[in-house]
């Protein structure tokens, strides 16, 4: 017992140390998720890393959320994380043209899709559309001409999403 005291006493700052970085790794590990870009090569959003806040689930338009990919589509296997802006939610009308993508008539995403159709099965007919978001959705699109977004597959259910997401590099 003597032993013990003893330990306790001399060693006391660094057990609290190690018990204060339980506890933070602790937190974070419940709170927070890291991503990691899935194909660097044709980047979708200007980002390598980043992290998720998995407690901020109602993401606001023009932030980026991550999400289970829950729809079968073309490229990409059913359940994985991507990371997208979130352009609209429900009850906001997206006109998605051939070159930019217009939300509620004012915001603009300038983002063209003819490199993108050129590798799909999709026609131009089947991407250039106008649309009401449905209730409990997102419509999420990229920053760049290679980004496979809901202009293709549609919109993200609620239930689908991790979290809002931050840009590390």
């Amino acid at each position: 017992m003597h032993f013990i005291r003893t330990f306790l006493k001399k060693h006391r700052a660094i057990l609290i140390a190690l018990c204060a970085i339980g506890a933070f790794w602790a937190y974070f590990s419940a709170r927070y998720k890291i991503g990691i870009a899935y194909d660097a090569q044709l980047p979708c959003i200007d980002a390598k890393l980043v992290i998720i806040d998995k407690w901020d689930t109602d993401v606001p338009v023009g932030s980026l959320a991550t999400f289970r990919m829950n729809k079968e589509n073309e490229f990409f296997p059913k359940g994985i994380m991507w990371t997208k802006i979130v352009a609209a939610k429900q009850g906001m009308e997206v006109d998605v043209q051939f070159d930019k993508v217009i939300v509620d008539g004012k915001k603009e995403y300038n983002i063209g899709f003819e490199y993108l159709l050129k590798h799909t099965s999709q026609t131009e007919s089947d991407v250039i559309r106008k649309l009401t978001v449905a209730e409990n959705s997102y419509f999420m699109v990229g920053e760049t001409i290679t980004s496979y977004d809901s202009r293709y597959w549609g919109e993200v259910d609620q239930k689908d999403i991790i979290g809002k997401a931050y840009v590390v590099f």
